[in-house]
Order: C-alpha cells, then sequence, then structure tokens
C-alpha cells in the first residue's frame, strides 16, 4: 500500500495520510471539528464534515474522535 498506492493503512506514516470524511458514515455530529487543533474541518449542524487538505497537519485527531468511523 505504501509504494503502490501511496498511503498507510495503518495510520502510522504522516507524510502518507490524507483524511477525508466519509459521506454515507458522518453523523454530522461535529465531533471532529471540535478536536482538531488547527481548524481544518469544516462544519455546520446537519452538514457532512469537510477536511481541508492543505490546512490538515495528519494529527489524527479528528480520526480518534469519530466513533462512527467516518474518516479514513
Amino acid at each position: 500500500a505504501h509504494i503502490r498506492d501511496k498511503e498507510c493503512p495503518a495510520h502510522v506514516c504522516k507524510p502518507l495520510l490524507h483524511f477525508h470524511v466519509i459521506e454515507d458514515a458522518c453523523k454530522k455530529c461535529g465531533m471532529c471539528k471540535r478536536v482538531c487543533p488547527v481548524d481544518a474541518i469544516t462544519w455546520e449542524k446537519g452538514q457532512v464534515a469537510y477536511i481541508d487538505r492543505e490546512k490538515c497537519t495528519q494529527c489524527t485527531s479528528c480520526y480518534d474522535a469519530c466513533r462512527f468511523m467516518a474518516i479514513d
């Protein structure tokens, strides 16, 4: 996966992490936005969250906080 897909399935290699919200799994709770230390997530009540890849530092806070596994 590292070489072929340029991603890290174990979420360990930060340069290979590119988080996004899985729309069908997102419960629109906003927890990911609340825990993001760099304000890289846009969210409004009742809406699916969006992660700005330019601002995201791949800290995994949103990934760890989402109990619905909607961030990959």
